[in-house]
């Protein structure tokens, strides 16, 4: 699992090391929490469209995200 994490923030921008760590840390809130599976794949599908798709905002869609959960 770390090895997975480690290798989402080392194919990330390094404007969006910030946000990267931060969906690290909801992710992790997420699993502690045992939220059903459905709720990590959004949480993935907001990182990568952040990473993907990056805005003036940088964070947007992750800002997107917190209003979801």
């Amino acid at each position: 699992m770390l090895t997975f994490f480690h290798f989402l923030i080392c194919f990330s921008n390094l404007n969006h090391y910030f946000i990267s760590t931060l969906y690290i840390f909801v992710l992790s809130y997420v699993s502690i929490n045992m939220i059903e599976l459905v709720n990590f794949k959004i949480i993935l599908t907001f990182y990568f469209l952040d990473m993907l798709f990056p805005s003036q905002f940088p964070g947007y869609f992750f800002i997107q995200l917190l209003h979801l959960l």
